[in-house]
C-alpha cells in the first residue's frame, strides 16, 4: 500500500521493531537493508532482533553478506550497521569493527566501542584506546561487568578520568574494585604499585586490595593450603600501608597484627616492611611506648644504617606532626625515645636532624 512505501511510515515501523523485534518482521526488514534510506533504522531493528535470538542462524549469515557486499573500504558505515555486524558477524567482521575503533566518525567509534564492549571479545584490545574520550566510558563499564586481565586494569589505572567528570570517575574507581577480585592477585599487588605515588587514589588501593583479599581469604578459608596462600602475606602488607596513605591508622593496625596469625611465615624482607609499618602506625595513634618497643625488636634483629636512617625517619616524621600540632610534650617524649633507642651510637646526621626538630619546637607557639 502507499502507507507501506512512505519512508517517514516504514522508518517509523522500525523504530518500533528497534524496541520490540518481533520474529516474523526479520525477512521484510532484512529486504530493507538494500534501501540507503532505511538502512539504518533496519539494521537498528535487526541488532535488536539478534540480540533477542530472532534471528536463524541461516538468515543471520544471509544479511552479513549482504552488509559486506555495501561496505568498501571507503565506505563509512552507519552505526546501526556496525552494530548489527557485531551481533551476526564472524572474525573477518570483528576485523572490520576493531578498524572502526579508530574512525574519524565518533557515532562509528562509539557504535563500535559498545559491540565490542557487549561481546566476549578480549577487552585488552579496546584498552589500547582507553586515552580515547569516546571509547574509555564504554571501557569502563564493560570493565565492571566482566574485565578479568591485568593489561585492561593497568590501561585503567594509566587513563584516570579528569577530576571534574564526576560520574565517569566514579564508574572507573568501581571498575577497579571489580576487576581485582578477577585478576590474579599477583596482578592486583602490581595495580596497587602502579597507584602508590597517587595520594588521591588511596581510598581506591584499600577497596581493590580488600577485593583481592577476600577471594583469597575465602580460598584459604576452605583449604588452607590452597596456593592462594602465598598471597596473603603481600596483600595484607600493601593494605595496611594503603590504610596508612589513606590516614587510617587504626585499621592499619588490624592488618598489622593479622599478619602475625596467619599460617604462611614472612619472608626477612616481609617482617622487616611489617614492623617498620607497625611502628608508623603505633606513632600515628599515639602509642610511644608500643613503637618504642617494637623498633627495640627490630634493631635487634639486625641494626645497621639503612634500618637506623629508617627508623629515625619514621619517628622524626612523628615528631614533626606532634610540632604542627603544637603538642611540646609528645615531640620531647618521641625526640628524648629515639635517642635513647639509638642509645651513644647516634650518627651525626640523625643527631643534627634530632637537634633542628628541637629547634623548631622552640620556634613554634604552644597552645
Amino acid at each position: 500500500s502507499p502507507a507501506e512505501e512512505n519512508p517517514a511510515v516504514l522508518k517509523a515501523f522500525l523504530a518500533l521493531l528497534a524496541r520490540l523485534p518481533q520474529p516474523q518482521a526479520v525477512g521484510p526488514v532484512t529486504e530493507m537493508l538494500s534501501d540507503p534510506a532505511l538502512r539504518a533504522d533496519a539494521a537498528a531493528a535487526l541488532a535488536a532482533a539478534a540480540e533477542q535470538k530472532l534471528v536463524e542462524p541461516a538468515v543471520a549469515q544471509s544479511v552479513a553478506v549482504r552488509l559486506r557486499q555495501q561496505l568498501t573500504p571507503d565506505t563509512v558505515p552507519e552505526p546501526t550497521v556496525v552494530t548489527l555486524l557485531g551481533r551476526i558477524g564472524n572474525g573477518e567482521d570483528w576485523q572490520r569493527i576493531e578498524g572502526w575503533l579508530t574512525s574519524e566518525n565518533p557515532q562509528v567509534k562509539a557504535a563500535a566501542a559498545r559491540v565490542w564492549a557487549d561481546s566476549e571479545r578480549p577487552l585488552s584490545t579496546l584498552a589500547e584506546y582507553a586515552d580515547d574520550d569516546v571509547i574509555r566510558p564504554l571501557l569502563i563499564a564493560a570493565a565492571a561487568r566482566r574485565g578479568d586481565d591485568e593489561a585492561t586494569l593497568m590501561a585503567l589505572i594509566e587513563h584516570e578520568p579528569a577530576a571534574d567528570e564526576a560520574q565517569q570517575l566514579q564508574a572507573w574507581r568501581q571498575a577497579l574494585v571489580a576487576m581485582a577480585q578477577r585478576v590474579r592477585p599477583e596482578a592486583a599487588l602490581r595495580a596497587d604499585e602502579a597507584m602508590r605515588d597517587r595520594a588521591n587514589l588511596a581510598d581506591v588501593r584499600q577497596q581493590t586490595l580488600s577485593a583481592a583479599l577476600d577471594d583469597v581469604m575465602s580460598a584459604v578459608a576452605n583449604d588452607p593450603r590452597d596456593p592462594l596462600a602465598e598471597h596473603l602475606a603481600p596483600l595484607l602488607l600493601a593494605r595496611a600501608e594503603a590504610r596508612m596513605d589513606a590516614g587510617d591508622a587504626a585499621t592499619a593496625l588490624t592488618d598489622y597484627q593479622r599478619l602475625t596469625m596467619i599460617d604462611t611465615p614472612l619472608m626477612p624482607q616481609q617482617q622487616q616492611r611489617r614492623l617498620f609499618g607497625l611502628i608508623q602506625a603505633q606513632l600515628a595513634v599515639g602509642r610511644l611506648d608500643n613503637a618504642l618497643a617494637e623498633a627495640e625488636r627490630l634493631l635487634a634483629t639486625g641494626r645497621n644504617e639503612a634500618v637506623v636512617t629508617r627508623l629515625a625517619d619514621i619517628f622524626l616524621a612523628a615528631a614533626g606532626r606532634s610540632v604542627d600540632a603544637r603538642q611540646p610534650a609528645q615531640v620531647e617524649q618521641i625526640l628524648t625515645g629515639l635517642s635513647g633507642l639509638l642509645e651513644s651510637n647516634v650518627p651525626a646526621d640523625i643527631a643534627e636532624r634530632i637537634r633542628l626538630m628541637r629547634a623548631r619546637l622552640r620556634e613554634t607557639p604552644s597552645n
